[in-house]
């Protein structure tokens, strides 16, 4: 992280001295970082003193200045991060901005200066001219602060099956909850559940069986209470499992419960034992697809309170009513998941969202987004109106030997099977995969290519975990 500079990071409350050049000196507001310039020093100051607002609302540290000018006593009032996010960064990020604000926004910095009755030039004025301190260190702040990625909302997959946590079979209810409540603290912006009645993860190369897991709906409801800000998503529940009118209606209470945070993932459905457990087929792609569009347009129509009426081949409503209404205004965000140009068509007329998940070399993924564009132009949607979200497998080292053995611990911990053999070299490719520095690349290139939405699976299957220091070290690589 480097040294900080001398008067950066100190607890909340203590007080350091800076000084300025023969002039005063006036906040500017721009798009990144924040600069101080010089004002004439009978220019006014407008609004007295302005405020660093950090993510949080506590904490404070001011730096005075004394003496800057015969006739002038000016100072500094900085809010900036608390120490307990001070310990969690290091003293190399003592700025932040708040959730939702992303490092395009404005800093404020703000010098108030009061102007006081004396006589100009020296000599004993009444003045205060104690001896000053350099300000140089608040101009390296400014300057050198760490670049955020908080354009991108980066978000946790939480462990949710009896595979998810290594060692852990079945998987206990207060670990799901208790990621949910560390990935907030942690700074992610959004955790998301899966929906399946099980899931046998053969496919991903581990010995073939039956693994239990939490439903989706329930356990986001219950998380809601032990969260306060984080976003709570599916991704993404299974239409063939639930009838479009019922399933609005859970959705818009768990709106409700969580004060406004859901993000609604549907999806066509895919895993046929599941579906053969609960006397139903797996239809052909083309007729899931269709009854998926049809309950994006039921869910969606019900969540504007009703009555509401539909009559497709495969999803009905007569004048129902969906009270109370969700909480977001006009709706929680629907997102569809898939990647084939069916579904990409379908989010295109009807959706809020896309994703696709869990492995993606940006240039395949580019090329899917593109089928996106001109499902949307044919739409006569605007192709920004649809949110893009990926999802990946992700895994950060410090430096290049740390990742080499992160990932031989991970593949110790990964159901077996699913790693075995595997090499650094090959696994990374299509994955957030790399050193701290690196990651943080990636999520740039990411932003660059339109993706809002990154959703990440902190192990080698989805919805799994590898080790608890790998998730904290992504979150520092993605900067939360």
């Amino acid at each position: 992280m480097g040294d900080r500079p001398p008067g950066v990071g100190r607890q909340a409350g203590e007080r350091v001295a800076a000084k300025v050049g023969k002039r005063p000196l006036r906040p500017v507001q721009e798009a990144g970082h924040a600069q101080l310039v010089a004002r004439p020093c009978g220019e006014p100051v407008p609004g007295g003193h302005c405020v660093i607002h950090g993510r949080h609302g506590e904490g404070d540290e001011r730096h005075h200045i004394d003496g800057s000018q015969p006739g002038v006593h000016a100072h500094v009032e900085a809010q900036v991060d608390p120490p307990d996010r001070l310990d969690r960064h290091g003293a190399g990020r003592p700025l932040d901005v708040g959730p939702g604000q992303s490092e395009h926004c404005p800093v404020v910095v703000g010098i108030g200066v009061h102007v006081e009755q004396g006589r100009p030039g020296g000599g004993r004025d009444g003045v205060d001219r104690r001896p000053v301190a350099s300000l140089a260190h608040v101009h390296h702040t400014l300057e050198h602060v760490t670049p955020r990625l908080a354009q991108v909302d980066v978000g946790l997959a939480l462990p949710q099956y009896d595979f998810s946590v290594p060692g852990e079979s079945p998987l206990r209810w207060e670990t799901l909850i208790g990621w949910a409540e560390r990935a907030e603290a942690l700074g992610f912006r959004s955790v998301w559940l899966s929906d399946h009645l099980f899931l046998d993860i053969s496919r991903y190369g581990a010995p073939p069986g039956d693994h239990g897991c939490f439903d989706p709906l329930v356990a986001l409801a219950a998380i809601a209470r032990r969260t306060s800000s984080v976003r709570l998503g599916t991704l993404t529940m299974c239409g063939p499992l639930r009838a479009a009118t019922m399933l609005a209606k859970a959705l818009a209470t768990l709106d409700v419960v969580c004060g406004g945070r859901l993000t609604v993932g549907l999806g066509a459905g895919w895993y046929e034992p599941e579906l053969a457990t609960a006397g139903l087929t797996l239809d052909a792609p083309g007729v899931r697809l269709a009854r998926l569009a049809e309950s994006v347009q039921v869910v969606r129509g019900m969540f504007g309170g009703g009555p509401f009426s539909f009559d497709g081949r495969y999803e009905r409503a007569n004048e129902a009513r969906c009270q109370p209404r969700p909480v977001q205004r006009p709706a929680p965000p629907v997102w569809v998941g898939g990647k084939g140009d069916r579904l990409i068509d379908l989010a295109g007329r009807h959706a809020d969202g896309w994703n696709t998940a869990w492995v993606w070399d940006p240039e395949d993924w580019a090329d899917r987004a593109l089928v996106l564009d001109a499902a949307c132009e044919r739409a006569g949607r605007d192709p920004l109106s649809v949110t893009r979200s990926v999802g990946l497998y992700a895994l950060a080292g410090e430096d290049e030997a740390d990742l080499r053995r992160r990932f031989s611990r991970l593949q110790e911990l990964s159901p077996p099977g699913v790693l075995d053999g595997v090499e650094l070299a090959e696994w990374r490719r299509g994955r957030l995969v790399g050193t701290v520095e690196q990651v943080g690349e990636q999520v740039r290139a990411w932003e660059a290519l339109g993706v809002s939405s990154l959703v990440l699976t902190a192990g080698a299957v989805p919805f799994a975990l590898g080790a608890e220091d790998d998730v904290v070290l992504l979150a520092d690589a993605c900067r939360l």
